[in-house]
């Protein structure tokens, strides 16, 4: 018997209610927020959806102390589930007189139907008795707790807490939970906490639990609001923005502080701006301390003039109300004075010695296990720059020199102590330190544009001195962690490779230098002090990694996957990486021409017929050429084979291609004329060389055409 199960498919009525669940916890990091509430709402639409209760729109909002989602429109039931089960043959099932026969009624029996419910379905393998089940769907009430829980479950934190002794990880301790099912209370448990209807007001100004009455977004955020709670995100954020361009205003300056307002808006529950000062004493130390010293650690918006220059003012967004407004601004300025009288004496106390005195203090900070300290990195980073600078960006003599120095001075400032009171200034600090002893400005930039870029799309160095020890830093960095088994996996890659990766190709990309991966990778692992026994497969793990960082890049721009992948078959690591984005924008130009399916034909024509042969020769000898067809082909190969070399080493991409067309006659009427599989071994392992050649030519100089999707007929 063959059970076939599918949902039914025709419309059905069905009531609907809406959807709130509330998680309430001690105060989750500002950074944890924002990607929980995205893996919520994701979460819950899925489950949703598995059971047959699709919502028609998802909503999530969230604060320090609590992470709620809503969904409307949530049917009441499941859809009712429709199973058609095939039994046995019609000629079996029915006696001659079309009556239900044993086998017809035993059928039956065993599905709990009557007879009559049996009908004849006419199948590929001929008639046969089948009958329709139908069951019911299943209350929502029934199924969302078990959903609501799994939801709260599938949420992964950077870090997770175990707070009893069962396996359930979170945040932060759950303290309460809210579920509502329309005016219903869903039983949601978790680990012991039950859901109610009830949700905390803010824990200073209210002190007090809310009670909300049924399950609407507008009436929760209104009651919130009603105990000093502004829950929804992104209202919150926009609050604060408008409060703090307001007092940035009156003083003449713009807002400029995206990344701080997005922590900020995850800190508070009722914001609340307020501006405070210090004594203008403190602007004689570099804005970049002082700038530090508020955002560091008490996260404080600094106020600038339009030309930029600091006020000795500052904004704070509080989580109390106005009416203690002059005791958390009082409490704030003495927070921050005694901030910057500790900023003040470690500028003073690192400007005693200049920067190069520390190059040996670095011996004592260790690297990597097996990697050395921080002097022989630098020493590593100053032999890569060098090379860099001779046989990639071919530099003068000046940006050659500060590049040098600037690498081994690039972790000097690490051991300073304004640098390990503000962590967040190193390369900064070491660029002021430069200066202020009396280094090249291009020397001092690298030293802080080493650490470029910051983020995925952060800011670019905007010297050549800077691009070179930056490139230098973090391909050290990658051989390092390759050369010892520090690989990234999954999402785990606790030394930001793959940002150094992108950072390597952004940064190439943008000077448009010859920097070929397998080369570079090769010096950077000749460099490590820890012998490898196989250096050739690290070198070809990087090169590998930094190829799936560009595959990614590409693709994040919209190029096609097939397109990539014929591109990196040249060969990434003997590839220049802004001939890698030629290539690429080569083979989209090639798909708008008329030509495009033609070309194909060849490549893919001439590959398949030689690929699942072993041993084929590199090379057609023309002396074992018997067909005028195989004579013309190879005589037309040789005469543009040098022409499409030429203009691929140029990056002239689509001359090249329009060349190659030029086989594409000679190619069909091969293929039309000469059979390749003879039984004279010789000629036939040279015909398929002849098509290896015709092949590669176009493979190994532009891109591997036999891996790209073929254009449908109508577009040849």
């Amino acid at each position: 018997m063959i059970r076939e199960g599918r949902l039914l498919s025709r419309p059905f009525s069905v009531m609907k209610r809406n959807l709130l669940f509330e998680i309430g916890s001690e105060e989750i990091p500002a950074g944890y927020i924002r990607p929980a509430l995205d893996q919520m709402k994701s979460a819950l639409a899925a489950r949703l959806s598995e059971h047959g209760l699709v919502s028609n729109r998802i909503d999530a909002v969230g604060t320090p102390r609590r992470l709620a989602i809503f969904a409307s429109g949530v049917p009441e039931t499941q859809p009712e589930k429709v199973e058609e089960v095939t039994g046995p043959p019609a000629r079996v099932a029915f006696d001659s007189d079309g009556k239900p026969a044993k086998a017809g009624r035993g059928f039956a029996e065993k599905l709990g139907v009557s007879v009559e419910n049996l009908r004849v379905k006419s199948l590929p393998k001929g008639d046969y008795v089948v009958v329709e089940i139908r069951t019911p769907g299943a209350p929502a009430v029934q199924l969302l707790p078990q959903i609501l829980k799994s939801v709260a479950e599938s949420v992964r934190f950077p870090k997770s807490m175990y707070w009893t002794s069962t396996r359930f990880t979170f945040a932060r301790p759950i303290r309460s939970l809210l579920a509502l099912f329309g005016e219903e209370i869903l039983p949601v448990e978790i680990n012991g906490v039950s859901a109610g209807r009830t949700s905390a007001g803010h824990p200073f100004m209210s002190g007090q639990r809310v009670s909300i009455s049924s399950a609407d977004l507008d009436a929760y955020l209104k009651s919130l609001r009603d105990v000093f709670v502004i829950a929804d995100h992104e209202e919150r954020k926009r609050i604060i923005r408008e409060q703090l361009e307001k007092l940035i205003s009156y003083r003449g300056g713009k807002f400029e502080e995206e990344d701080l307002l997005e922590e900020v808006t995850f800190l508070v529950e009722f914001p609340n701006a307020l501006e405070g000062g210090f004594n203008e004493r403190y602007l004689d130390l570099p804005p970049q301390i002082i700038v530090a010293a508020m955002k560091g650690h008490q996260r404080y918006f600094p106020i600038r003039d339009s030309s930029g220059r600091l006020f000795n003012k500052f904004l704070v967004v509080t989580n109390r109300g106005a009416e203690q407004a002059d005791v958390v601004r009082g409490g704030n300025e003495r927070v921050l004075q005694a901030r910057l009288e500790d900023a003040r004496f470690y500028w003073e106390e690192d400007r005693e010695k200049p920067l190069h005195t520390r190059i040996q203090k670095m011996s004592g900070v260790q690297f990597l296990k097996n990697l050395g300290d921080n002097l022989q990195r630098s020493e590593r980073i100053r032999d890569i720059s060098g090379w860099l600078a001779d046989n990639v960006f071919r530099c003068g003599p000046q940006d050659r020199e500060d590049a040098l120095r600037g690498a081994m001075l690039s972790k000097c400032d690490l051991v300073t102590g304004t640098v390990l009171e503000f962590p967040a200034l190193q390369g900064t600090m070491g660029r002021l330190y430069a200066l202020a002893d009396g280094e090249t400005p291009g020397a001092a930039a690298a030293i802080e544009e080493h650490y470029l870029p910051r983020s995925a799309e952060g800011a670019l160095p905007a010297t050549i001195p800077g691009s070179i020890v930056s490139v230098a830093d973090k391909l050290d960095v990658i051989t390092a962690c390759f050369a010892v088994g520090l690989i990234p996996t999954g999402s785990q890659d606790p030394y930001a490779l793959r940002r150094c990766a992108l950072g390597i190709l952004r940064i190439i990309e943008l000077a448009g230098v010859d920097f070929r991966p397998g080369d570079a990778a090769r010096v950077a692992v000749g460099l490590l002090p820890r012998k490898t026994d196989n250096p050739d497969d690290v070198v070809s793990k990087v090169v590998e990694f930094m190829a799936d960082r560009a595959s990614q890049m590409a693709t994040d721009r919209g190029y096609r996957h097939d397109f990539i992948q014929a591109v990196l078959a040249c060969g990434f690591a003997g590839m220049s990486i802004p001939d890698y984005w030629r290539r690429l924008d080569a083979m989209n130009a090639m798909t708008r021409q008329a030509w495009w399916g033609a070309l194909v034909e060849v490549v893919e024509r001439t590959y398949k017929i030689y690929r699942s042969v072993g041993d084929v020769p590199a090379v057609a000898e023309e002396s074992l050429m018997q067909q005028a067809e195989e004579k013309t082909l190879f005589s037309r190969l040789c005469a543009i084979s040098e022409g499409i070399e030429a203009a691929s080493a140029k990056g002239e991409y689509m001359a090249a291609a329009n060349e190659y067309l030029a086989l594409a006659e000679p190619v069909h009427d091969f293929f039309d004329k000469v059979f390749v599989n003879v039984e004279d071994q010789k000629v036939r392992l040279n015909r398929l060389a002849l098509m290896r050649q015709v092949h590669e030519l176009f493979a190994r100089n532009i891109a591997e055409l036999a891996l790209v999707q073929a254009p449908s007929p109508k577009n040849d």
